[in-house]
């Protein structure tokens, strides 16, 4: 049984944001024998964390890992949890799981650029659109953009996208990558709507 988990989204700084909480929490939904290690260094008034995520992709053990530092206020306690929170996104962003979210120009839809469980080609975020032209681009030069307006806007693209393979290049094929493909695949041979 797959489990739907809510991406909490923020505005920071004007860019729109899924939370580090959240990331995590897919993480760990995505890699249940996964595991978490933080490493804290101080010197000279500075705190250094070091966030390693252990975890396993088809079988491989797999390692990466953040670091973030930050100016040790006397008295604050927030310091070390705000560096250590920075690690871990950064760490969280290598795994796969970035935090940066796309709002599809013309839907209310929001498309985040990390992987996503997909049982419908047509689904996003829990959100059935019931058309595949609506599935959004999560990389290259029509990141962000959605079938629709690459087809319509872009033919080198979209004779690219035809094409493509998830997987190509040796890359990690994602949830994303499979339902990007899925979505290519129900299109091919249908007329494209106005």
């Amino acid at each position: 049984m797959q489990h739907r988990l809510q991406h909490p989204i923020i505005d920071q700084h004007g860019q729109t944001y899924e939370v580090t909480p959240s990331r995590l929490q897919r993480w760990r939904f995505d890699h249940p024998e996964a595991s978490v290690e933080h490493q804290k260094t101080e010197a000279d008034g500075m705190v250094t964390v070091r966030v390693i995520l252990r975890y396993l992709i088809d079988g491989q053990n797999v390692e990466v890992d953040g670091i973030a530092e930050g100016e040790r206020i006397q008295g604050d306690e927030k310091t070390v949890e705000n560096v250590a929170t920075k690690a871990l996104g950064r760490a969280l962003k290598v795994a796969g799981y970035p935090g940066t979210v796309y709002l599809c120009p013309d839907s209310a839809v929001m498309a985040t650029d990390t992987p996503i469980v997909a049982d419908d080609p047509t689904e996003r975020n829990g959100a059935t659109t019931g058309d595949p032209w609506s599935v959004v681009v999560h990389f290259a030069v029509s990141k962000g953009k959605t079938l629709k307006q690459v087809h319509d806007s872009d033919q080198k693209s979209w004779k690219w996208l035809e094409d493509w393979q998830p997987g190509g290049g040796g890359y990690q094929v994602t949830d994303q990558d499979r339902q990007l493909r899925a979505a290519l695949d129900a299109i091919a041979g249908q007329s494209v709507p106005a």
